[in-house]
């Protein structure tokens, strides 16, 4: 919603964020789960499957990954353009336990998730945005040495409530060690 071109106010983008779609269908799973309540549960399945179905996209020598929405981030050649801090790993596994009829596809999600994550960060600080092309070749949208701005600060946010247990965490860590000591230092 906002200001156009032509002067009126209006949508600007019809486009919902898969990001607050993810938050919203793992937030009514576990409503479901905490006042058992079947309604949030069939809305959070309902969400997870369209979030399936409408934002991941399947790039060959990568697998599916979650795009950022359902339009507007996909090559016509197979590329996708992505958002790593779109990859709550928390959140995507609470939706694989949620509901078992789409665990298969959470977690292959999942497995595709950590690897953007560690490839589009190769020196350790994350890009607000990066460009896999359709054989799963990573390029940057500016400086991938910049560490990001608002989006990238996510990922960190993101990993320091990951679970401890999480079979991710200590990879992630070691890979984002770079932040960790710039934050240090600063």
């Amino acid at each position: 919603w906002g200001h156009r071109d032509d002067g009126s106010w209006g949508v600007l983008d019809a486009n919902s964020a898969t990001d607050a779609d993810l938050w919203l269908a793992w937030a009514l799973a576990e409503a479901g789960r905490r006042w058992n309540e079947p309604a949030y549960h069939d809305l959070s399945r309902t969400l997870g499957a369209r979030i399936l179905r409408d934002s991941v996209a399947e790039v060959p020598r990568l697998g599916p990954v979650l795009l950022p929405a359902p339009g507007g981030f996909r090559d016509a050649d197979g590329g996708v353009r992505l958002n790593p801090a779109y990859l709550p790993l928390q959140v995507l596994r609470g939706l694989a336990a949620a509901h078992p009829d789409q665990r298969e596809r959470w977690l292959a999600l999942i497995e595709t998730s950590i690897t953007v994550l560690q490839r589009s960060a190769p020196r350790g600080l994350v890009p607000d945005w990066v460009h896999v092309d359709r054989d799963g070749r990573f390029a940057f949208e500016g400086a991938a040495d910049a560490g990001g701005g608002y989006d990238a600060i996510r990922v960190y946010l993101w990993l320091g409530l990951l679970d401890e247990a999480d079979p991710a965490r200590r990879t992630l860590l070691r890979r984002f060690r770079p932040m960790a000591h710039l934050v240090r230092r600063h």
